[in-house]
C-alpha cells in the first residue's frame, strides 16, 4: 500500500516540480535575453500605448518613482530565487523518496527474515 502511495503521489509531484524548475531556468535565460537585447522594454512600451493600459499606468507613476528602481534587475532576482527555491525542494523531495525507500526495502527485508528464520 506504501508504495502505491510512492508511485501514485510522490513520484508525479517529484516530476512535476522538476519540470516546473526547468521551466523557471528557460524562462529566466528567455528574461535575460530579451532585457539584454531591449524586446523587453520595447514589449511595456506597446503594453502602455493601450488605452485602459495608460491610464492604469499614469495613476501608478503618481505614486511611485520609477527613476529610483530598476524592475528589470527586481524580476531577475526574483525569477531566479524561484528556480532556486524549486531546484531545493526537488532536491529534498527525491531525498526523501529514496530515504524512505531504501527503510522501507530494509525493514521488509529484516521481516521476510524474521519470519523465515522462526520457521
Amino acid at each position: 500500500m506504501t508504495l502505491l502511495v510512492v508511485g501514485v503521489i510522490v513520484l508525479p509531484a517529484g516530476f512535476l516540480i522538476v519540470s516546473h524548475a526547468y521551466e523557471v531556468i528557460h524562462f529566466y535565460h528567455s528574461l535575460d535575453e530579451m532585457i539584454k537585447t531591449g524586446h523587453l522594454q520595447s514589449y511595456l512600451n506597446r503594453l502602455t500605448a493601450i488605452p485602459v493600459l495608460k491610464g492604469i499606468f499614469e495613476k501608478f507613476i503618481q505614486y511611485v518613482d520609477l527613476s529610483q528602481v530598476n524592475p528589470f534587475d527586481f524580476l531577475l532576482k526574483k525569477v531566479q530565487q524561484i528556480g532556486v527555491f524549486l531546484f531545493h525542494q526537488t532536491s529534498n523531495l527525491l531525498k526523501s523518496v529514496s530515504t524512505f525507500a531504501a527503510s522501507f526495502f530494509t525493514l521488509v527485508d529484516i521481516y521476510i527474515k524474521g519470519i523465515k528464520s522462526s520457521e
